[in-house]
């Protein structure tokens, strides 16, 4: 498996680090390729050095010793093998959402698991079973509290680390609507739904509208009675199932739906349309149709 990881320039300034040798460096980077995603990794010090220090084989126990010894790693066992883990590795080292642990965890105070801080449908099962986390665990979605204990936060930077902190998350931004035709219908409660809108897709697969909603749109369209033209508008999803759309998608169907509605029954009989398309004759259909007009009007007064 192709991994990702992250490296700190504050690695350089490091005494421990600089005190290493090249091919024990060399080890040390190469190993966090074949880490899982909370820094731990086979104790195969051949194969590793073969790997990542080829020309130091015979040398491959002592660079592995070079590396206990500077505290950069750990060894334990668990279930009758030896593996090891990289200290203070979750606090530099941001995975992706969705790689799951693949060894066990060793019990060491040097050591922190290293959890998803977003809950998604691939790492729900082993975010459950591996760390014993809920979708609604505190700050799962946030920078801190990820892990027990508070120990997946990037909190400041080590230099013997692995690299530095990750980028703090982006606030959650909520798509709202100020006349109540976005996320409010889609998160309202379906037994306060006056009326339902088919939905199509892999999310809900019905549209509430509710009495705030028709308040709203009324207020925003003085000209129309709001139910009168949600109940047209579900007729018109039921007789023409290929237009109907996802349920995020909704809240624009309806502001058009609404608009068209506004502006007049021609509007309304073409049903919602593109808000870039052009319904405006061009100068020479224009020109072209008031020479007929003309024309008309001679033979006429002949």
């Amino acid at each position: 498996m192709h991994r990702k990881r992250s490296i700190s320039s504050g690695i350089w300034e490091n005494e421990v680090v600089q005190a290493l040798s090249d091919p024990a460096f060399k080890i040390w980077l190469g190993v966090w390729s074949v880490s899982d995603r909370n820094g731990v990794f086979p104790w195969r010090p051949m194969k590793w050095a073969m790997r990542f220090a080829p020309r130091n084989i015979n040398e491959a126990e002592q660079l592995f010793q070079e590396l206990l010894h500077g505290g950069l790693v750990e060894k334990f066992e668990a279930q009758g093998e030896a593996y090891g883990f990289s200290v203070k590795w979750s606090r530099h080292q941001d995975p992706h959402i969705d790689e799951p642990p693949v060894y066990p965890m060793p019990c060491s105070a040097n050591f922190a698991p290293c959890p998803p801080r977003h809950w998604t449908k691939r790492n729900a099962k082993w975010m459950a079973e591996v760390y014993g986390l809920a979708p609604n665990t505190p700050g799962l979605k946030g920078t801190s509290a990820a892990t027990p204990g508070g120990t997946g936060a990037h909190s400041g930077v080590d230099p013997a680390g692995p690299s530095g902190p990750s980028r703090p998350s982006r606030p959650s931004r909520e798509k709202t609507s100020s006349l109540g035709l976005g996320r409010p219908g889609l998160e309202a409660n379906i037994e306060d739904a006056i009326l339902l809108l088919p939905c199509s897709g892999d999310g809900p697969k019905e549209y509430p509208v509710t009495q705030a909603m028709l308040e709203a749109w009324g207020d925003a369209y003085p000209g129309i009675d709001p139910l009168s033209e949600a109940k047209r508008l579900r007729v018109w999803l039921e007789d023409s199932p290929h237009k109907i759309r996802h349920a995020r998608r909704m809240g624009s169907l309806i502001s058009t739906w609404l608009a068209n509605a506004q502006a007049g029954p021609e509007k309304r009989a073409a049903g919602p349309v593109h808000e870039g398309a052009s319904h405006h004759r061009s100068k020479a259909d224009l020109d072209y149709l008031e020479s007929l007009d003309t024309e008309t009007t001679k033979e006429g007064d002949q």
